[in-house]
């Protein structure tokens, strides 16, 4: 990801000046390192649901929620946040709820991935660009949603974030205060713009010729549906 990930810079920074500069260049180049690996898997994921004609929204939401669920697991260990993860699960799952409901864009490019996926050949073709796409970018928006969400929790608590003692409808609260408070719509055309970089890097290529599990970086079958070490749906 290059200097043009501004929103997400500006997540990394605010988190640094409310935890007294606690988090240091290997914190951010592992989580910005660990959106990527996921947003990858989840936008071939994404494309691989394509293939059915009329479901690609419904199994790919699934395994979105899934690798979603993982990455937070991942920048919550790297902040040094204990939290259960079946805590995170929640916070997932509330977090692409706010994002679908508050992203018309990505609701329209499903919908449009839908309608292609029933056209043979270029309209299915259509749709697996559309769906790979939409898989990057949900995750990338979940990882700045998640980074703002506890930022919030660190200024209400004096620099420190215990999210194991809240309940969850507290969470569900604070989770929706910190989507009403992201400009969805810049934060999606900045994961666009990440997306067409992993692109142009190579990372797509990468991952579906040597892939690996962005959970445990075990190497996976091509034809993979879960890792074989740590069980991470991967399609």
């Amino acid at each position: 990801m290059s200097g043009g990930a501004a929103i997400l810079t500006k997540c990394f920074q605010e988190l640094d000046r409310i935890t007294n500069n606690a988090i240091d260049n290997s914190i951010i180049k592992n989580i910005k390192d660990s959106i990527n690996k996921y947003a990858v898997m989840s936008a071939i994921a994404g494309g691989a649901t394509a293939v059915v004609p009329g479901g690609a929204a419904v199994v790919a939401t699934m395994v979105q929620a899934g690798f979603i669920w993982s990455l937070y697991v991942k920048i919550s260990k790297e902040l040094g946040i204990s939290i259960r993860e079946n805590k995170l699960k929640f916070i997932a799952s509330a977090a692409l709820t706010n994002i679908t409901a508050n992203a018309g864009m990505l609701i329209a490019g499903h919908v449009a991935a839908t309608l292609f996926s029933f056209i043979p050949g270029l309209g299915s073709a259509t749709s697996l660009i559309v769906e790979a796409m939409i898989g990057y970018v949900v995750i990338y928006v979940a990882a700045i949603l998640y980074l703002q969400f506890i930022t919030r929790l660190f200024k209400a608590n004096n620099g420190s974030c215990d999210l194991s003692s809240m309940g969850d409808d507290e969470l569900k609260n604070e989770i929706k205060k910190a989507s009403s408070e992201l400009n969805m719509k810049e934060a999606i055309t900045e994961g666009k713009q990440a997306y067409n970089e992993a692109k142009k890097n190579g990372d797509f290529e990468r991952a579906k010729n040597n892939p690996q599990c962005p959970n445990c970086n075990a190497t996976l079958d091509k034809n993979a549906k879960f890792c074989s070490n740590c069980g991470l749906k991967i399609k």
